[in-house]
């Protein structure tokens, strides 16, 4: 008989400690648990019912509604997924769910939105600790947010008038660009683009290229400022008559506070920060990308000295943005630039030498790589080699927001081509096209090591470089790639909203 691997034994005691907290009707029996653990766990051997019963019986059980709470007060997430808790307690989704019913029916609550398979940190922790005044946030999608926003509008306007078309429909490019930049269309145009410029959520790099078409758009009309306030006057007379009523719409100075009434902040809660506080907050990250696991030309002796750099310097969280394995079948004979070929091979190598050091923890965004792993075998990677390494921890796919202790951190692993290009001008231009506010700009993909100090609407840039070695590949596409990593040391005044950041890059001399 196989013997049992510490993490095997982990398993078995999360499902016994399961079977506490539930009735006897609601427990999971050893021939159910066989008959998922090799599709659940296909990295270990298959387990006999018989065999499971005797280790349930023999195991030490675990607190899991205490392990539940502890992970919702320490993560940095503000919206946790079923997959965390399935990670949390290395198991599959529908048991993570069993258990996440159990504990809301412990604590007589409701939590889990079903729909979305999410729920709020900030709202399981107020409902447990029985805060009522504090409103639960809800955890909604895209496609519900505007669903609700028209089911809102559809209430509080009214029938829109029919007007008949008589112009005809232009054929040509010439007739099309003729219709489009017609008096009336350029003059629509302008006034919504001041609008968005007078809009304080708008950055500052649009409101540069906001000012530039106004400039056009008043060149091509060929008038003046003092024109187009005639024009808007006149304009509003002859539609006073013809304007639906929006008496249940507040105007436009209160149109943001109307919207967070009716659908609360989805994605992010930042951490509320009293008016009186003026306590600065200090932590340390350590930043990595692109290593690339099973390339021949993977640095490994540099990934362990950053970790050892990392330890010795007090670093407890290292955000990873990105490719941690090479995969297969990013691009034509991939095999052949390799020397761990395929998933299994690169899989089992990280959980045996992937950098391990006690208090440290990586947070994981899978890249392009990765991604193109699951494409193939049906089969996250970064989230099966979080239920055997207990410090590595799935944090989504090409994109995620992180708040430490206020400091709203974005982490964005781009695709396509790296390789043409400058890439100062790739690291600016994700940043100009990225939503919402955010205290450091985090960018994987480009191999480079970069820093942007206050750009826009980020306070801090930095593509933090990667750990594969200059090879005939990158002869071939015609870069040079910087081999390590950064450690942040940040500063963050929350009376003022402003972070300070001290950098040092560690390149593969150094390590």
């Amino acid at each position: 008989m196989t013997k049992w691997s510490e993490w095997e034994v982990e398993v078995i005691s999360v499902l016994a400690s399961f079977n506490d907290l539930v009735s006897k009707e609601d427990a999971l029996t050893p021939k159910y648990i066989s008959s998922i653990w090799s599709i659940s766990y296909p990295n270990f051997p298959s387990r006999s019912p018989d065999s499971i019963r005797h280790k349930m019986n023999s195991v030490t059980h675990t607190d899991i509604d205490s392990r539940f709470m502890e992970y919702l007060k320490s993560t940095p997430r503000s919206v946790v997924s079923i997959n965390d808790i399935a990670i949390l307690f290395n198991v599959p989704v529908d048991i993570a769910e069993k258990i996440v019913k159990a504990i809301e029916f412990k604590h007589h609550i409701s939590f889990y939105d079903q729909k979305t398979s999410c729920f709020s940190v900030r709202a399981v922790l107020d409902l447990v600790e029985g805060n009522t005044e504090s409103t639960p946030v809800k955890v909604i999608h895209a496609k519900e947010f505007f669903e609700e926003q028209m089911n809102i509008l559809d209430k509080t306007t009214t029938e829109p008038k029919i007007i008949e078309v008589i112009d005809p429909v232009p054929k040509t490019k010439k007739e099309k660009k003729e219709k489009a930049e017609s008096e009336d269309i350029l003059f629509n145009r302008l006034n919504e683009l001041r609008y968005e410029l007078n809009n304080p959520e708008t950055s500052k790099n649009r409101k540069k290229s906001i000012k530039k078409s106004i400039k056009r758009i008043k060149k091509k009309l060929g008038v003046s400022d003092e024109y187009i306030s005639l024009y808007d006057k006149e304009h509003d007379e002859n539609e006073q008559d013809n304007t639906p009523t929006t008496e249940n719409i507040p105007d436009q100075s209160k149109l943001k506070d109307w919207i967070e009434e009716a659908v609360p902040e989805t994605t992010l809660d930042k951490e509320p920060v009293s008016n009186s506080t003026t306590e600065i907050v200090h932590f340390k990250l350590g930043i990595i990308s692109d290593t690339h696991i099973g390339s021949k030309w993977f640095d490994a002796d540099a990934l362990k000295g950053f970790y050892k750099k990392c330890r010795d310097e007090g670093v407890t969280r290292i955000i990873h943005a990105g490719d941690l394995f090479d995969g297969s079948t990013t691009y034509s004979y991939q095999e052949k630039d390799q020397n761990l070929v395929g998933y299994r091979e690169q899989f089992n190598w990280i959980v045996k030498n992937y950098p391990k050091y006690e208090g440290i923890s990586t947070y994981i965004v899978a890249g392009n790589h990765d991604v193109n792993i699951m494409k193939k075998h049906n089969i996250h990677p970064i989230i099966e080699l979080a239920k055997v390494r207990f410090d590595i921890k799935y944090s989504g796919d090409y994109y995620t927001d992180f708040n430490k202790h206020g400091v709203i951190i974005r982490v964005v692993h781009c695709d396509g081509s790296n390789y043409s290009g400058e890439p100062m001008t790739k690291l600016k231009g994700l940043i100009d096209t990225t939503y919402n506010k955010c205290h450091i700009f985090i960018m994987g993909h480009l191999h480079q090591a970069m820093e942007l100090h206050d750009y826009g609407d980020v306070q801090y840039a930095v593509a933090p470089g990667c750990f594969v070695k200059p090879n005939e590949y990158t002869i071939r596409r015609a870069y040079v790639p910087a081999v390590g990593g950064f450690i942040l040391d940040v500063t963050y005044d929350p009376s003022t909203d402003k972070v300070k950041v001290d950098s040092r890059w560690l390149s593969n001399d150094q390590l």
